[in-house]
């Protein structure tokens, strides 16, 4: 249960680190016109975004919906792949078919 905690906090601040770019971007603009303001939000929103994907990578896998072969694929395909919530579209490394394939947590 302790890493779905940490699955779910860094789900999370993914989505807070997404609202919060704009956000900080945006203030930053009107009060102060500091150039590097706003590349230091860049930089803390691209780390963090890198970090949190990292760890969403390490753990889940996926299982095919048309062979139900479980498989992790590389961290660049899971996050470049089109997705809804719980499923990613992607290839299934047994049977070759491009679906919709259901995240599963893995509990390490």
């Amino acid at each position: 249960m302790k890493n779905k905690t940490k699955y779910i906090i860094c789900l999370a601040l993914m989505f807070v680190s997404i609202i919060l770019l704009p956000i900080s971007i945006s203030i930053t603009e009107k009060f102060s016109n500091f150039w590097w303001t706003i590349m230091l939000s860049l930089i803390l929103f691209v780390t963090m975004f890198v970090l949190i994907c990292i760890i969403y990578t390490k753990h889940t896998e996926f299982i095919c919906p048309k062979c139900n072969a479980q498989f992790k694929p590389k961290a660049f395909s899971t996050i470049m792949a089109m997705h809804t919530l719980t499923r990613r579209h992607l290839i299934c490394p047994q049977c070759n078919k491009i679906s919709w394939c259901k995240e599963k947590f893995i509990e390490k």
